[in-house]
């Protein structure tokens, strides 16, 4: 039987919840968000969580190509290699972070009319529907609706704001794109917008769907 990662109920200090989990068993790394763990622990102002949250997003993102960027040299390159494993769970954690300084450091009025980056949140989202209006192309549209997401999606900008200009972005996306696209197979889709598919381990049951899948634990799916 496959194991799969035991989560505690109650938040711990990274080593001891790094314990507690069976990484090997599910493909995850425990180097990787232990190193990420430890500088999230570190960072404990709301300037230093949303530069560390917005950096991560742009250099190490699901969209990402695997390079060798700077940080990951020397001690960090085995921590480093599988991070495209781990991305959501370790932005997750940042994301929370960042959440609960954004209170602490903001009235209420100003977080919700100002983004984590200082700019007016009216202003942001008129911005990117102006352009959004402006383009045509599918790919320029594309393009534009992944750059929103980068850059804003919560905590940078509050819930409600966000979701709204989302939708009118990936509304016109979806008029504009050619209908023939629910045509093509998922390989030539990813092939035309230079798309990295990511798969996981196929020891685990998360593997490879062209593979034999390997029966999940009961009460896990």
């Amino acid at each position: 039987m496959t194991e799969t990662a035991q989560y505690p109920d109650q938040p711990v200090e990274p080593k001891e919840y790094f314990e507690t989990m069976h990484y090997d068993q599910v493909g995850f790394a425990r180097e990787t968000r232990k190193h990420w763990l430890d500088k999230i622990a570190k960072a404990n102002t709301l300037a230093e969580m949303t530069k560390m949250l917005m950096d991560f997003r742009k250099n190490w993102g699901w969209d990402k190509p695997q390079q060798v960027r700077p940080e990951s040299a020397g001690e960090f390159s085995k921590a480093h290699q599988n991070i495209q494993n781990d991305f959501i769970w370790i932005e997750k954690q940042m994301e929370d972070k960042t959440a609960v300084l954004r209170f602490e450091d903001m009235t209420p009025e100003e977080v919700f009319s100002k983004t984590l980056t200082g700019e007016k949140i009216a202003d942001v989202c008129a911005k990117y529907l102006k352009r959004c209006e402006e383009a045509n192309d599918k790919h320029a549209l594309l393009a534009l609706n992944m750059e929103f997401r980068e850059k804003y999606k919560p905590p940078i900008m509050p819930t409600n704001d966000y979701m709204h200009t989302e939708m009118l972005l990936s509304e016109k996306l979806q008029k504009v794109r050619n209908w023939t696209w629910r045509e093509k197979t998922n390989a030539e889709l990813r092939e035309e917008i230079g798309a990295k598919t990511i798969k996981a381990p196929t020891h685990s049951y998360y593997g490879d769907p062209e593979q034999e899948r390997v029966p999940a634990p009961p009460g896990t799916e």
